[in-house]
């Protein structure tokens, strides 16, 4: 029986025909999607070029960085491609510190993915979308695969369909196309995401005006993915369900399967067509401004992008609109010769004032209803002046900038080194200042996954700032739709039982429904359940015996062990269904959080056995801020002798595995 025939049965028979909940079923024992294989898999991360493929395991990732498909693809992520259930078209990697957002990151990949989809909770529908897979002979005769004959005749870079169920309302039909047509015509596109919207846009006409499909008068595609960078489902992918109106009635945290429906993905490089989905001309559409050279003398300043926006915070400062007149906009410097802009009054929305590399004050242009004026001697308001010319004012602001931002050596301090050495002026600013900056990371990244780490000088309340701020950083976390749960790891169990107590006392008057755990790991809890060494079984113990887990072994042959141990988690499970657990244990249980071994899986559940509860204890058990204390470079980086490394070496040539990264 396939894992998710109850599924079917329960929830989705009901409302489908016997054939329909068929094809349901048997998306579940399909071959690998090839889109997944073929394409995904093989394109999904180009180190060498920089370029990638978002998938996740959920909506809840804002920047859709390419940590999760470079962990699969480098096989080195806790978790496979079951796991995961969206993805995106390609990107190029943000460099770092760059702010860039995804949809301004879009490139062109060997193929795309052109996703089309109908938002709709009708169930006739859901039922009609099913009718066009089958067929009574091959799959080209069913009417998406005469759609499919006819893209491929009509354009010469349409390649295949895969249709995926979304495990809800809808269908997602990724039509993939080749770029090579288009490579070879635009090798250096200026406008790849308007390029592949305009082709969306003609594939959307083609799917609600062919004619086989019969769609309603009104109904059309989803246009939220016309955006190449918007997730879509990924074939073979689950989640759990978190729609309490599933239209088939499934409940909230059920597990849901993202079936391939069908699937027609030839190795070619696409049709035999004479057009093109992807036009070249919507590639280039992007107009190049010419850079302005600067007047002929004009004084010549350079100004990085740091520099700029310190002289700008300067240039605000002095020009505020409320005390000093007028009030400053932007600096240009795209001319080769810097121009300060300036509002003339409140109500100002186009500024044209304007303030010259070789002068120190203000030329008035356009509307001038407040008489602003340089001149003392006559009625008005008076401007404010520069100490000296604009472009002098640079120069010394330049020097101010490198001032605060170069340290010793002549290496360049980041935003937050230079930030805490201008507050930090003794231990009591100092630590102000580190709680400032460690809370502030934690805001302004909170939907970031990139792990940041921070190394600062003993004693100055790293730590214990995060404690104090554990209130607002649950809080935080729950607003943005987070995990919530905190852990704090030190190297020994003694140091993680003082940090317990010493937050307890820090939280006696706003504790909330804040739950704070002493967490031990699996293991642990085993060998102090059992503390004779000879009577301990091992992993060696249970392969060897047959068992499944050294779990397993030890309900089978230390019963009453066993049942200790379901207290303890018992235990632990109601502490931590009591409120907004906040978990004080080792570095080894934190850094093993991610594998789902037992000692995270049994705080959500008791039965861990099988793929989907597993996957639900997972989610339960996801943190929203781990702190890693008094960290060493051995719980980083794991050191291994060189004989070691070339057994090892050894073993993988005799054995012929292949795919291994040195």
């Amino acid at each position: 029986m396939n894992y998710f025939e109850p599924l079917w049965a329960k929830y989705y028979a009901p409302h489908l025909t016997k054939t329909e909940v068929g094809q349901l079923r048997r998306s579940e024992t399909a071959a690998p999607s090839i889109l997944l294989t073929e394409i995904i898999q093989k394109q999904g991360f180009d180190s060498a070029n920089r370029t990638y493929m978002s998938v996740e395991s959920n909506f809840y990732v804002k920047a859709k960085s390419h940590y999760t498909v470079a962990s699969l693809i480098e096989r080195t992520a806790d978790h496979g491609w079951e796991h995961q259930c969206l993805f995106t078209n390609a990107m190029r990697i943000a460099e770092p510190g760059e702010k860039a957002s995804p949809a301004s990151r879009i490139v062109v990949a060997p193929h795309h993915i052109l996703t089309i989809e109908f938002d709709d909770r009708n169930i006739a529908f859901f039922q009609q979308q099913l009718g066009w897979l089958r067929s009574s002979g091959g799959k080209h005769d069913s009417v998406v695969g005469q759609f499919v004959t006819h893209l491929r005749k009509t354009y010469a870079d349409a390649v295949g369909l895969t249709v995926v169920y979304s495990g809800h309302k809808s269908l997602h039909f990724h039509f993939v196309v080749s770029t090579e047509i288009l490579r070879g015509a635009a090798p250096e596109p200026t406008s790849a995401r308007l390029g592949f919207q305009k082709a969306w846009d003609r594939l959307r006409d083609e799917f609600e005006n062919f004619a086989p499909f019969g769609l309603a008068a009104g109904k059309a595609a989803d246009p939220s993915l016309r955006r190449p960078e918007n997730f879509r489902r990924l074939p073979g992918g689950m989640r759990l369900n978190e729609s309490t109106d599933h239209i088939f009635g499934v409940p909230v945290g059920v597990p849901l399967f993202q079936g391939v429906m069908w699937e027609h993905l030839p190795r070619g490089r696409g049709g035999g067509g004479k057009g093109a989905l992807l036009n070249p001309v919507d590639f280039m559409t992007t107009p190049i401004v010419p850079h302005r050279s600067a007047p002929q003398g004009a004084k010549s300043v350079t100004i990085q992008s740091g520099e700029n926006l310190h002289a700008e915070a300067k240039l605000a400062a002095l020009f505020d609109g409320v005390t000093n007149h007028p009030k400053f906009s932007h600096l240009d410097c795209s001319g080769g010769e810097p121009v300060a802009y300036f509002y003339n009054h409140p109500a100002d929305q186009n500024p044209k004032s304007v303030m010259r590399a070789d002068f120190a004050t203000v030329l008035v242009q356009g509307s001038n209803p407040l008489d602003l004026t340089n001149d003392a001697g006559v009625d008005g308001v008076l401007m404010s002046r520069l100490p000296r010319s604009l472009g002098d004012m640079l120069d010394i602001w330049a020097d101010d900038f490198h001032g605060q931002r170069v340290g010793p050596g002549g290496r360049v301090r980041s935003t937050v080194e230079a930030e805490f050495a201008e507050a930090a002026r003794d231990h009591k600013t100092a630590t102000k200042a580190m709680s400032a900056i460690l809370l502030g990371s934690l805001r302004d990244n909170v939907r970031k996954p990139e792990t940041h780490l921070l190394c600062a000088p003993e004693g100055i309340s790293k730590t214990r700032s995060l404690m104090t701020a554990a209130p607002d950083l649950i809080k935080g976390f729950r607003r943005e739709g987070l995990p919530s749960w905190l852990m704090f790891a030190f190297p020994t169990y003694e140091g993680a039982q003082e940090k317990e107590a010493e937050f307890r006392t820090l939280h006696a008057a706003d504790m909330g429904d804040m739950k704070p755990v002493f967490l031990r790991s699996f293991d642990r809890i085993y060998t102090e359940l059992c503390p004779d060494p000879k009577k301990r079984v091992s992993h060696k113990d249970a392969a060897i015996s047959g068992y499944a887990s050294r779990a397993d072994m030890i309900r089978a042959e230390q019963s009453s062990v066993a049942k200790a141990m379901d207290g303890a988690y018992a235990d632990l499970r109601s502490a931590v269904a009591s409120g907004s657990p906040v978990f004080f244990t080792v570095h080894d249980v934190a850094q093993a959080w991610a594998k789902d071994n037992f000692s995270r899986l049994l705080l959500a559940a008791e039965a861990v056995e099988n793929p989907a509860d597993r996957l639900a204890a997972r989610e339960t058990t996801r943190l929203g801020l781990l702190v890693h204390d008094e960290i060493n470079t051995k719980a980083i980086v794991d050191v291994m002798p060189s004989e070691k490394m070339e057994d090892i070496r050894e073993l993988i040539n005799s054995m012929g595995w292949t795919d291994v990264t040195p």
